[in-house]
């Protein structure tokens, strides 16, 4: 608590009479607060609202007094009052307009220039435009984590996975939250796709590290999606057709009290591509959300969300055969939570969430004794009292309690894993935020863990983020925190990932995070900004490859090995990350866009692991670069060209993504030992042998550099109160063909034995179609 006192002003204890304007900023749709929104006073001074749209100025008596409020994707509003309309000290509803003709992803940062004050600031993000990401090319599919791997710092192991890595960390170190449901298995089509589609997400909240003392229990990043859609004061409709999927999604306001909306996304490759081909399994995935607003008073809402996705594989060798030879693989997640949000006056309110988060995965195979079930079952309590003592110091307290529950059944002939874990995990916590002046922010917090298998012991995780600006286009901060990590994932590939508990085995990983960096604003146009970060990992959990040979049963029962514990299942080691991500944007115009560059250097420790030196990561990008351009193409062309050439104002909208990464690096072999006693592999020769390949050092070598290079192309019609846009994108449109993973195999001859090495490759150039359709 010492720790908090040393940012506490003096100015807490005496009372001062100045004058407050204060407010709330509200969607004209239903009535509902728009956090993250920016409200500047007499074009100087700037809030930004908190998760109840309010904001709060300290004025001058007898001043005239200018608002100008904005949000992304909805039109600005500028308003004019004299002093005398606030003397009776009722707070504003300031009610914005939604820009129908924009895309319906925001992606919002809650930090920026001098808008320090906030109730609900999250600590470091990133900001991209609602056009610009929703604009990304993309494989088939509008993807939210493929469209934020645009960005510097984010990156995914290949072409085939969705998953984000985040600062060198892995995607199991990520906190994701959907309208404050937790999600676990975040991929479709063994990682192809992500689980959350753009067609309804209102906002998405991004920190790559730093973020404060509210959220832990993961080391690397945070983000918050809400769900909805910006439409007008009516009922709203939106579907898009790709060649994959169809979604659906929906907002209706019910009177001016509730409103419901929704979404709900499948793939038809089941439905129409298998009944082409043989060869293509029955598969399919669907994914849906349901969101009720209720606006019970004016100080009291409550909300009921729920959201499920399923995968569902049935895959036959041959479908012609009456004796079948295939397997059966089921994964789905089902969350759903209740909040309550109350008001009390216009400097306190409190929250209260009550969710549940579930994952069950089974797989079957159809010939022989070989399934597994793994279920995860999670019940979670959130509440917080946030205190607006003054306009320049906020405190926010609460706590959280977490009831986990993993469940783990693997049976083949002659073995099973049996494994059962539960934890009850109890969190206090406690944020400050102080505007000391016009130019200093503070934010410091402290967030306290309770975890049941480590005999109640109490780890303790302070954070601190500064900022000053030196005026409206310069900002530096600096931000230091501790993050503790409670449940870790056993990757695999192509198929689900199987969690685990900390536990007396497993103990807890943890880091330290430390950033600094500036943001300069040269105008209203273009933005460059740089960050340096650096991590030290402790006790991180890698996957033991040689589990089988190092594991003993619990017991025995009809002939087969039963294993109850996690022991040997994870090896323990420790890492750090240093990196910098700079990035230059031109946030608007008739060409918008941006190019960065980040450097990652990623190094792991595993104990009895690769002589206990350190090692890159497989998945570890060291150098990335990425440039993004949106070009308005008839605008484009009617600057450079006579007016009289180009007579079209149709909003075709052109989209390049490039992307250089340097190459990743593998283990390979250095030298391979046969075994001739053993008779495992007949080669050509007649000889019985068993031919192993021998790994000297970890990490040895390096593949090429990967290359792509995506291009969209869009446009927009407006045909009555429908608004129509087809699409055209192609994936690698250089068709290159970078290196995925290298095969070692052995050709046995008369005259001895051969290695061959074969390439895997990346995915290919993947031209698609589609059409958005909304009214």
């Amino acid at each position: 608590m010492a720790f908090l006192l040393l940012f506490v002003p003096n100015k807490l204890f005496a009372q001062e009479k100045t004058p407050v304007l204060s407010g709330y900023v509200l969607s004209v749709v239903n009535n509902e607060p728009l956090s993250g929104a920016t409200v500047r006073l007499n074009r100087s001074a700037g809030a930004i609202t908190d998760e109840n749209g309010y904001f709060s100025f300290p004025i001058q008596a007898n001043a005239g007094i200018t608002l100008t409020v904005s949000f992304i994707g909805f039109q600005s509003k500028v308003i004019s009052y004299t002093h005398e309309s606030f003397t009776g000290g009722q707070p504003l509803n300031i009610y914005l307009q939604p820009d129908t003709l924009t895309t319906k992803i925001v992606v919002i940062e809650a930090r920026s220039g001098l808008d320090f004050d906030s109730l609900s600031i999250k600590g470091n993000g990133d900001m991209i435009g609602g056009k610009e990401l929703n604009n990304i090319p993309r494989i088939l599919e509008s993807d939210l984590f493929r469209g934020l791997q645009s960005l510097p710092g984010i990156t995914s192991i290949s072409d085939y996975s969705s998953s984000m890595y985040v600062r060198g960390g892995t995607p199991d170190q990520n906190i994701v939250q959907l309208d404050g449901n937790e999600i676990y298995q975040l991929e479709h089509a063994f990682g192809l796709f992500s689980v959350f589609h753009t067609n309804n997400i209102q906002s998405v909240f991004l920190s790559k590290g730093g973020f404060n003392a509210e959220y832990g229990g993961r080391l690397s990043s945070l983000m918050v999606i809400s769900s909805g859609l910006n439409t007008t004061n009516s009922p709203s409709f939106v579907a898009d057709f790709s060649l994959l999927t169809v979604t659906a999604a929906f907002q209706v306001p019910i009177k001016e009290m509730f409103t419901l909306s929704g979404s709900i996304r499948r793939s038809y490759i089941d439905i129409v591509y298998a009944k082409f081909s043989k060869d293509i399994p029955e598969y399919y995935f669907y994914d849906g959300n349901l969101k009720l607003d209720a606006r019970l008073t004016k100080n009291d809402k409550i909300s009921l969300s729920i959201f499920s996705s399923n995968d569902n594989l049935d895959y036959l060798m041959d479908k012609d055969m009456k004796k079948q030879f295939g397997f059966f693989y089921k994964w789905k997640n089902l969350a759903g939570n209740i909040s309550w949000q109350h008001q009390f006056n216009n400097s306190l309110n409190s929250s209260l969430r009550i969710a549940y988060t579930g994952y069950h995965s089974v797989f079957d195979f159809k010939f022989m004794e070989m399934n597994e079930y793994n279920t995860i079952h999670e019940l979670r309590g959130h509440g917080s009292v946030s205190w607006k003592y003054s306009p320049d110091f906020t405190i926010k307290t609460g706590f959280e309690i977490k009831r986990p529950e993993v469940f783990l059944d693997q049976k083949w002939d002659m073995l099973e894993v049996d494994i059962a874990q539960s934890a009850m995990q109890s969190v206090a916590f406690i944020n400050t935020i102080w505007n000391a002046g016009k130019l200093v922010r503070l934010e410091s917090g402290f967030r306290l863990n309770n975890y049941s298998y480590l005999n109640s012991a109490i780890m303790a995780e302070p954070r601190l983020h500064v900022e000053y600006n030196t005026d409206e286009e310069l900002r530096l901060f600096f931000s230091i925190g501790k993050y503790f990590q409670f449940i870790n994932r056993v990757p695999r590939a192509f198929f689900a990932n199987v969690w685990a508990l900390s536990d007396e085995n497993i103990l807890p990983s943890s880091t330290m995070h430390y950033i600094c960096g500036f943001e300069k604003n040269f105008s209203k146009q273009y933005n460059v900004g740089l960050e340096l970060f650096y991590k030290n990992y402790t006790r991180i959990q890698v996957f033991n490859q040689n589990i089988l040979g190092q594991i003993s049963p619990d017991e025995y029962s009809e002939d087969r090995a039963i294993y109850h514990q996690t022991k040997s299942v994870f090896l323990e080691g420790d890492g750090k990350v240093i990196g910098g991500e700079l990035i230059g944007r031109k946030e608007n115009g008739i060409i918008t866009g941006w190019l960065s560059y980040a450097y990652t250097y990623n190094k792991n420790r595993i104990e009895s692991f690769a002589g206990n030196e350190y090692f890159t990561p497989r998945y570890n990008k060291e150098h990335v670069l990425n440039a993004y351009c949106n070009i308005m193409v008839f605008d484009l062309a009617k600057e450079v060209l006579p007016s009289w050439i180009i007579k079209s104002s149709l909003p075709v909208i052109f989209s390049t993504n490039f992307v250089y990464a340097s190459g990743q690096f593998l283990t390979a072999p250095t030298s391979m030992g046969v075994d001739s006693a053993a008779n495992v592999v007949v080669f050509n020769s007649g000889k019985n042998a068993y031919s192993t390949f021998i790994l000297a050092q970890q990490a040895n070598l390096q593949l090429p550099p990967y290359i792509r290079l995506d291009i969209r192309l869009s446009c927009d019609f407006l045909y009555h109160d429908i608004l129509i846009t087809p699409y055209l994108q192609v994936f690698n449109i250089g068709n290159r063909k970078n290196v995925w993973f290298l095969t070692y195999d052995i050709e046995g001859t008369s005259a001895g034995i051969q290695q061959r090495i074969a390439k895997s490759n990346m995915l290919p150039i993947l031209p698609s179609i589609g059409c958005k359709v909304q009214f």
